[in-house]
């Protein structure tokens, strides 16, 4: 579990997460996304976990995110193509080793890309807020003046009904 906000959302719910990692959400580095898969490949191989799933807000714009599950393990195989021609490809060293080599840096990249469509998500949305809260300044501060402007203008009216009031009076 990564990130401050959905710690504190299962922390509400009374649910414990195992494995926490936080306070790298603003600049993840690669080896954040290192750190966090090692131990989840560690604990699905020790079997004490049965699947390994990423859930991030992917960036799509400073206005749009879209909350993603992807199953990082076990990993699903690749139905064949039926159609096309069947080449037999011949791996030096070995397909279990050229596997062995990729699967860790494919995770880890996984990983770290969600991470950084997270951290990029989460500016977005600050932006956003930030440019409503501005704009809602903007109209209360000119709704305000307004309001001020006509209290000020009822009171020099009420000055000048008052001068000429009592200059009537003298006469």
């Amino acid at each position: 579990m990564t990130g401050r906000k959905p710690l504190e959302y299962l922390k509400r719910l009374h649910v414990t997460p195992e494995g926490r990692w936080s306070g790298f959400s603003d600049k993840p580095q690669f080896y954040h996304a290192q750190t966090v898969m090692k131990e989840a490949v560690r604990r699905f191989v020790d079997g004490e976990v049965d699947e390994v799933h990423v859930v991030y807000t992917k960036f799509r714009s400073a206005l749009m995110q879209d909350v993603t599950v992807s199953k990082l393990l076990p990993i699903d195989a690749v139905a064949a193509d039926t159609e096309g021609p069947k080449e037999e490809y011949i791996f030096a060293p070995g397909g279990e080793q050229v596997l062995a080599a990729l699967l860790p840096t494919y995770l880890e990249s996984f990983v770290y890309n969600a991470l950084l469509q997270s951290a990029a998500s989460e500016l977005g949305a600050r932006m956003t807020a930030m440019r409503t809260a501005t704009d809602n300044a903007g109209e209360l501060i000119e709704r305000l003046t307004v309001h001020y402007n006509k209290v000020r203008q009822a009171g020099i009216t009420s000055e000048l009904t008052e001068i000429v009031s009592g200059a009537n009076a003298l006469q």
